[in-house]
């Protein structure tokens, strides 16, 4: 496997959430920032590092499988879409 990165593919995105969401990360300590990624395990009053992928997927022999990715910016094919979070 190898890492290149494509035009356009270093982004940065600002998760906006109402009052409820945000009373309801503190209650819980978890975050749902899609339908298929959940944050769990969060501190109150702390700073959060976590790397998710958003498209494609890695194996545990240290290939990876590539999908299409869409957003905003574009759309990707064949490509494994890792994003860094801070909470």
């Amino acid at each position: 496997s190898h890492i290149s990165a494509v035009r356009g593919g270093h982004r940065k995105y600002l998760f906006e959430m109402d009052r409820h969401t945000c009373a309801r990360l503190h209650e819980t300590g978890s975050i749902s920032l899609s339908k298929s990624i959940q944050v769990v395990g969060l501190l109150p009053n702390s700073t959060d590092y976590r790397v998710v992928t958003l498209a494609g997927s890695t194996n545990i022999d240290g290939s990876c499988d590539g999908t299409e990715y869409s957003d905003p910016y574009g759309t990707w094919s064949h490509v494994l879409v890792e994003a860094s979070i801070t909470i």
